[in-house]
């Protein structure tokens, strides 16, 4: 969490220095330990929105931590791709920070949070994935700002990859709230056990 708190101070810094003409790969460098420090923090949690944590460890503990991975894991994509982006070659659909990049990085991503909001019901991770697509979406609308041309394929892609997080999310928790109850008439099956096993004994003496 150190590390964390460390690069992310730094970062703005590298990132400050970047657009004032020093290199872009100092800022890629430590978004990457930002990163790499935020992984390390998921997984010693064991972040699993599934587990028996009560409400507020989890929207106090895990949620921040994923929320912030899946930013930073798409912000350091982003920043790669702006930093190896070959200007004179902007208008080729499949360079680096071409509408094929950005697909794939958009597919990418979205299996990642597809992943996590199924397996562990990771409400922040997919939440900011989605937000993330939506705002591509926007980015290729009337309202976009970005000195490039405006893709459909990947504005289509965006809001496609948006619809499927969310559904793995709620079929994630559809899934989760049958175990729970699968689990849950089994354990009662079991307690009952005994009881049936002295009636019979009873009745049988």
């Amino acid at each position: 969490m150190l590390l964390n708190l460390l690069s992310n101070g730094t970062w703005l810094f590298a990132n400050g220095a970047a657009n004032r003409g020093f290199s872009y790969w100092l800022s890629v460098f430590v978004l990457f330990l930002n990163f790499y420090s935020l992984y390390k923090c998921y997984n010693v949690l064991k972040v699993d929105f599934t587990d028996s944590s009560n409400v507020a460890y989890k929207a106090f503990v895990y949620l921040p931590v994923s929320c912030n991975l899946a930013w930073v894991f798409l912000a350091s994509v982003v920043c790669v791709s702006n930093t190896l982006y070959p200007m004179q070659n902007s208008n080729d659909i499949v360079a680096i920070g071409g509408p094929d990049w950005a697909i794939a990085v958009v597919f990418l991503s979205s299996m990642i949070a597809c992943y996590l909001g199924f397996t562990y019901l990771d409400i922040g991770y997919a939440g900011i994935q989605i937000w993330a697509l939506l705002g591509i979406h926007r980015n290729q609308g009337a309202a976009r700002n970005s000195p490039n041309a405006p893709s459909e394929e990947l504005d289509t892609f965006a809001l496609f990859c948006a619809g499927i997080v969310l559904a793995s999310y709620v079929f994630g928790c559809v899934s989760n709230s049958l175990k729970c109850k699968y689990h849950k008439l089994n354990s009662d099956k079991i307690l009952s056990e005994p009881n049936d096993v002295l009636m019979y004994r009873s009745i049988n003496q």
